[in-house]
């Protein structure tokens, strides 16, 4: 079972994304939270292989909580959801976010962005496994 867990400060968001994860994905976990302080005590006593953040929250952005993240967990796939332009990524830090998704994509990108991290993380499991 693929563990996602989704952090937004708008619960509308939350429950769309998963309503729509859940719909398509049945056999994902999917965890929604709704700042960064429920997602560091959420991570704190519960694994996940994906996770997915707003960018813009208040308190903490999507970038500083992903840094907190990947310090903590750094096998966890992290993905900024926003409804910001992808070319803000140009000012994240190298290795920080391994996505980015507007959320006007909607939930058919994040559930293709998910797949394709999920894969390529084990391609790369299995590449180390060999050597």
């Amino acid at each position: 079972m693929l563990r996602v867990v989704i952090v937004d400060d708008d619960a509308t968001v939350l429950r769309s994304f998963k309503r729509a994860l859940m719909a398509r994905r049945p056999s994902w976990a999917v965890t929604t939270l709704p700042g960064s302080a429920e997602a560091i005590q959420y991570l704190t006593a519960n694994e996940c292989e994906v996770f997915v953040t707003d960018y813009e929250m208040p308190e903490v952005n999507g970038i500083e909580l992903l840094s907190k993240v990947r310090d903590l967990w750094p096998a966890v796939r992290r993905v900024i959801l926003s409804g910001k332009p992808a070319d803000l990524v140009d000012f994240t830090p190298q290795n920080l976010v391994q996505a980015w998704v507007r959320k006007a994509w909607g939930a058919d990108e994040l559930i293709a962005v998910v797949e394709d991290l999920v894969a390529a993380a084990t391609v790369r499991e299995d590449q180390q496994s060999i050597v």
